[in-house]
């Protein structure tokens, strides 16, 4: 099986970014997932898609959140990708 693949938009110097890394980082001893953070600083298109909301956590191109961790809805997004 292979683990979920998540995204995470974020910019530099952003605790909020940071917290919420440090989260899904601890999560990773529960759920097996990888975390691919991209920088939406210096792109246009992603800094107009997700500047104000950053960070935004995706899966699969659907938001799980932003701003901070909604654990309740990532515990229930890993119980449904361990079926996919």
């Amino acid at each position: 099986m292979n683990s979920a693949q998540l995204t995470m938009f974020s910019r530099d110097g952003c605790h909020l970014c940071e917290d919420m890394f440090e989260q899904l980082t601890a999560l990773q001893q529960d759920y097996d997932f990888q975390i691919n953070v991209i920088d939406i600083s210096g792109d246009p298109h992603l800094e107009d898609q997700f500047g104000q909301k950053v960070p935004v956590l995706t899966y699969q191109d659907k938001e799980i959140c932003h701003y901070y961790l909604d654990v309740a809805n990532f515990k229930s997004l890993m119980k449904q990708s361990i079926y996919e």
